[in-house]
């Protein structure tokens, strides 16, 4: 980049950004007390009993960032041993140097399979490796509760804009989108983002190109060669044995969820965070390059589906669906696959007929997809 260009782009970095940002370290007081003082927010601790009294308390105390932070990662750690079955990963030798001589971010695109805990536990995973959090991409519907909008943002969550109609402002949203991530990435951030708009309500984890598209927009000067080669793009895969809101999502999938609830978004988080949930695995990816978008789709498609953990439960329900005979549903013997997702077994019972075959489908998508690799 020449100096005029750098100029100009220096400029663009001066652009109003306040909409979208996730909370700076300088404006972690404001946010902080804005969500404490929301009635929401307030209703939500004076509801919590047992040990959650202690985490009122805690609250209460956080004058800084580093303080909220360091509460954040023992708050997931607790999730994680209260509500799991427990959470690996893999590919830790993929991720940046935590001390890199460069100052250069990542962009993580994963799979998405639920909206708070995809982006909770990988930076869990991130933090436990390199000693640090990725910026992560969330949707304006979750700003719908003011209070979940506060703890987003000072949770290094960034808003991208979902629910516009006029084309101009699309485009307007997803340059300046585009332009806060080169910010963050140039800065030495890292960032996370999904590979679609969405939650895969079928299983199949196909990345839209426009994800791409948006971020190549600001980077107009580069070729395609040149961004993969200069800043890391990182697959992720996201594994859950038991998929978080799977019946909701096969309703969705099936338009006959309910959206009329103004709260629907935030009570939809709240049960995939008190829900109990299975085992969790998470696999990271070398990075990709290549010289055409299509290309760089293609080696996310690749590599996000051949790092996707295959569960009993995937096996089993690709084995109903006839699509597969049992003896090569892998990774075991017929009957332990039998064994291993007897909740699995139960949960189809919970159902008729239309939503049983959603869910079906979407547990045996990853299966599925893998085999097509081959």
């Amino acid at each position: 980049m020449n100096r005029v260009q750098y100029y100009r782009f220096s400029e663009e970095y001066m652009k109003d950004f306040t909409d979208i940002q996730a909370y700076s370290d300088s404006q972690f007081r404001e946010g902080w007390r804005r969500m404490l003082r929301d009635p929401g927010f307030s209703s939500m601790l004076s509801g919590m009993k047992g040990r959650f009294r202690l985490l009122r308390r805690r609250i209460s105390r956080i004058r800084r960032i580093g303080q909220f932070r360091r509460l954040m990662i023992r708050l997931v750690g607790y999730l994680i041993r209260k509500t799991t079955g427990g959470v690996s990963w893999s590919g830790a030798e993929n991720l940046p140097a935590a001390r890199a001589r460069k100052k250069q971010g990542a962009i993580f695109i994963s799979n998405h399979r639920s909206t708070s805990l995809d982006p909770m536990l990988f930076n869990y995973m991130l933090n436990s490796e390199i000693g640090t959090t990725a910026y992560n991409a969330a949707g304006d519907n979750l700003m719908n509760t003011p209070w979940l909008g506060h703890l987003i943002r000072l949770n290094r969550g960034f808003i991208v804009k979902r629910n516009l109609s006029d084309p101009d402002q699309k485009l307007e949203e997803a340059e300046k989108l585009s332009k806060y991530i080169r910010k963050l990435v140039e800065s030495g951030k890292h960032v996370w983002i999904a590979q679609r708009n969405g939650r895969a309500k079928d299983g199949n984890d196909r990345t839209d190109s426009a994800v791409l598209a948006m971020i190549k927009m600001a980077h107009r000067e580069k070729s395609w060669e040149e961004l993969s080669t200069e800043i890391p793009i990182i697959p992720v895969s996201m594994s859950y044995e038991e998929i978080p809101l799977d019946d909701l999502l096969a309703k969705d999938h099936l338009g006959i969820l309910d959206r009329s609830s103004p709260d629907r978004d935030k009570a939809q988080v709240i049960r995939e965070l008190r829900d109990r949930k299975r085992r969790i695995h998470i696999h990271v990816s070398e990075r990709i390059r290549g010289g055409k978008r299509g290309e760089l789709v293609r080696s996310l498609d690749r590599k996000i589906i051949g790092g996707t953990r295959i569960w009993d439960s995937n096996a089993v329900a690709a084995e109903l669906l006839e699509h597969i005979k049992p003896t090569s549903a892998a990774p075991s013997r017929p009957h332990h696959i039998r064994e291993g997702a007897e909740w699995f077994l139960e949960k189809l019972q919970q159902h008729d007929h239309h939503i049983r075959s959603a869910i079906l489908r979407l547990y045996a998508a990853p299966l599925l997809n893998r085999l097509e690799l081959k």
